[in-house]
């Protein structure tokens, strides 16, 4: 667990420089999610954090949890419109490597804000970034930092099932099938009847039926691993 913690906050402080995407429409928001349109640092909107605040910040600061993390979120933001536009059909493959490395890099950027939290794991979208992270690296062929992304997004809320899912794809897609079984598995175990996790164990040889549950697993983050 101490190794795999060091991984990721090894990753967390290399960060790649962050880019706004240029020209951005109210078409490329509405394909990210309802927050973009109320955070700052999107000129199409206006808002800003000091000047013209979003009527709806305060609702969406309580959405999310956290202390203020809404003024971080446009990186968010910005990363799902560079994932989006990474996948247009006459991108090349130099730009598309380009566009996903830096939707991490953004990530990644608000991953270190939730960390100077007096309780991180309060922001409520912490492991959607790990997630998030995990399934672009996975792209990018960075399958150990993938797997370092899934393994924390499940630290933080070991009932959230798409690291699962994700870190079985890729462990499966390099013909470690018995190993994916064992992370759906686990998955299984803490939320029974989940049936994202128990087609995919189906798809894999595995019988969902037969897998015991464990009951609630408690998050493993607290304020002070995060400071360390």
């Amino acid at each position: 667990m101490e190794i795999r913690k060091c991984v990721w906050m090894s990753l967390l402080a290399a960060g790649l420089a962050h880019a706004e995407p240029e020209d951005i429409t109210m078409g490329d928001l509405a394909l990210t999610h309802p927050i973009c349109f109320h955070v700052q640092a999107i000129p199409i909107t206006g808002w800003t954090r000091l000047a013209r605040e979003s009527p709806q910040s305060a609702y969406w600061n309580s959405i999310i949890g956290g202390t203020d993390m809404l003024w971080a979120m446009h990186h968010y933001c910005w990363a799902l419109i560079h994932l989006r536009r990474a996948e247009g059909p006459a991108v090349s493959p130099e730009v598309r490597k380009y566009l996903r490395e830096v939707a991490i890099s953004d990530f990644y950027y608000v991953v270190r804000h939730a960390y100077r939290l007096p309780n991180p794991s309060s922001f409520l979208m912490l492991p959607e970034l790990f997630h998030r992270i995990g399934d672009t690296d996975a792209l990018l062929g960075n399958s150990a930092k993938a797997i370092a992304a899934f393994e924390q997004a499940r630290t933080v809320k070991p009932d959230y099932w798409p690291p699962y899912l994700g870190h079985a794809q890729l462990l499966d897609k390099v013909g470690l099938r018995k190993n994916a079984l064992g992370i759906l598995e686990r998955g299984l175990q803490i939320m029974p009847g989940e049936p994202n996790l128990g087609a995919a164990y189906k798809r894999m040889g595995g019988n969902p039926e037969m897998v015991r549950p464990l009951g609630p697993v408690a998050p493993a983050l607290s304020a002070a691993s995060a400071s360390q």
